[in-house]
């Protein structure tokens, strides 16, 4: 007599990491199912997601349920956990949402426009009103 455990793994990291604004898929997988479970459970820091993106797909000893997460957000950063109907099984990750670089222009537009010659010449013009003003 051989007893099989199903094992449930997410893969990829403990910890993800994902952009604020970009779409994320999570796989889980659960290895040495004899019978195919009716549905995947998903739990979002302890609460049920219903009416979530997902789907099941099986092969001869493996089913695959797939989270899909539309135009991440900061209110989507948490504890996911896959848990295979008929099973004891589960896995868990840690989602991290970062938020995008932003581009910040340092120079007034007048300044970043103007004619570099232009630049020269008024610096010029202060240094010299400045050591004029040293010298009387």
């Amino acid at each position: 007599l051989e007893v099989v455990v199903p094992e449930v793994k997410i893969k990829g990291p403990e910890d993800m990491f994902v952009t604020a604004g970009s779409d994320l898929a999570i796989e889980c997988v659960t290895k040495n199912v004899i019978t195919k479970p009716e549905f995947v459970t998903w739990i979002f820091n302890g609460k049920m997601l219903v009416d979530v993106s997902s789907s099941l797909s099986s092969s001869c000893c493996s089913v695959t349920s797939l989270l899909r997460l539309k135009k991440v957000s900061m209110s989507d950063e948490g504890m996911y956990t896959c848990r295979p109907a008929g099973t004891k099984g589960e896995d868990r990750i840690v989602l991290h949402v970062l938020q995008p670089p932003v581009v910040e222009e340092r120079m007034p537009s007048k300044l970043a426009k103007s004619d570099s010659s232009m630049l020269h010449m008024e610096i010029a013009i202060l240094i010299f009103v400045c050591v004029s003003c040293f010298i009387r």
